[in-house]
């Protein structure tokens, strides 16, 4: 399987959000969340590849963890009704950094 280290990914996307000079508050908690869901990823990819063998339903389960990043991503950007430019544009970035994931 073709993935790249969830680091890599967390790295891509603080840059993403620094590009700027600053990382709001906003773009903090998108981070945060991200975070947690990406280990909970790395997790259940862990799991899968204990036996060598990646059988098609562990594979749409590590989809579904891998969609639901950017899900919860997007509810926290939502959290003060307002979706900024500068967080938008680091959901873009999100959903192009997770596709990397599996």
């Amino acid at each position: 399987m073709l993935m790249t280290n969830f680091n890599d990914v967390l790295t891509e996307i603080f840059e993403a959000a620094a590009k700027d000079g600053k990382i709001t508050e906003e773009e903090y908690e998108i981070i945060k969340q991200v975070e947690v869901d990406i280990d909970i990823f790395n997790k259940a990819l862990e799991q899968v590849e204990m036996d060598n063998i990646l059988e098609p339903e562990e594979i749409g389960k590590l989809m579904d963890l891998r969609d639901r990043i950017l899900e919860r991503a997007e509810i926290v950007a939502r959290s003060d009704d307002v979706i900024s430019e500068d967080e938008a544009e680091l959901l873009k970035v999100i959903a192009n950094a997770i596709k990397k994931l599996i």
